[in-house]
């Protein structure tokens, strides 16, 4: 059985601002002290680049069966501490150590090809989640009856609405069984109809894995899914407690 865990020691993640003019800098600062985002470093020297220090000295270890929700306001570093786990990006120190199948679902219409056809576009998500010949056969039928699309899946998907094709990257990011799973925000999206069906998949979805790390400001969907609590903000770790007990601060 594999040993399933996230461990991030001392992690720092920053993106070099280059070529900026000093005005546009001030503009970058100022939206960042906000609360925009991360905080921004300047150069050192004659060769130094200044650069928005996302995450900063991150700390974090989730263990198997754990259920954990990233709390913050937008632009904290909830969706980027995600990106590191799911290896998207590379921190620039400190370790991650991710023991585990992963999904993440962060992006719904990543990988996507608007001129292949739903069955087509099936495959090349599929594929590129990790799935197996297989897995991506016997999940046809799943996604079929999931989206309701019939026809459609036949046809290119840049002939899809916004909701139609929301809810073919949702069937296909939750066709596969994963030991870990990353959720970003977007899960809230469509009608309401949609997001009942969508909630009640994902409930199934998330108890088959092994451990969750879901970042929200929804305290309704972390009393629904989480166990802990990890406030984030401008990319540190400010605390974490236990969701029990319903006396977490959500602000």
């Amino acid at each position: 059985m594999t040993d399933i865990r996230i461990e991030l020691d001392n992690v720092s993640l920053a993106f070099p601002l280059l070529g900026l003019r000093e005005q546009a800098k001030r503009t970058v600062k100022r939206a960042l002290t906000l609360g925009v985002g991360g905080s921004i470093r300047e150069s050192n020297g004659k060769h130094g680049k200044a650069s928005i220090l996302a995450l900063d000295q991150v700390t974090l270890k989730v263990a198997r069966g754990e259920r954990l929700a990233l709390t913050g306001h937008n632009g904290a570093g909830k969706s980027t501490l995600l990106r590191v786990i799911a290896g998207i990006y590379s921190p620039t120190s400190g370790a991650v150590i991710c023991r585990g199948s992963v999904a993440a679902l962060l992006n719904p219409a990543a990988g996507m090809q608007k001129y292949a056809t739903g069955y087509e576009n099936i495959w090349i998500r599929g594929t590129l989640q990790g799935m197996s010949k297989d897995e991506i056969e016997n999940s046809i039928a799943d996604i079929e009856n999931f989206t309701e699309l019939g026809e459609y899946l036949n046809l290119p998907i840049e002939k899809y609405s916004s909701g139609m094709r929301l809810r073919l990257a949702f069937a296909i990011a939750t066709a596969q069984r994963p030991e870990i799973v990353l959720i970003d925000e977007w899960i809230n999206a469509g009608d309401q109809r949609f997001r009942a069906k969508a909630r009640e998949r994902l409930q199934g979805f998330i108890g088959t894995s092994g451990a969750l790390v879901l970042a929200t400001h929804s305290e309704k969907v972390i009393r629904t899914f989480c166990q802990k609590i990890v406030r984030v903000d401008h990319g540190r770790v400010q605390w974490v407690k236990p969701v029990a007990g319903k006396e977490a601060q959500w602000d």
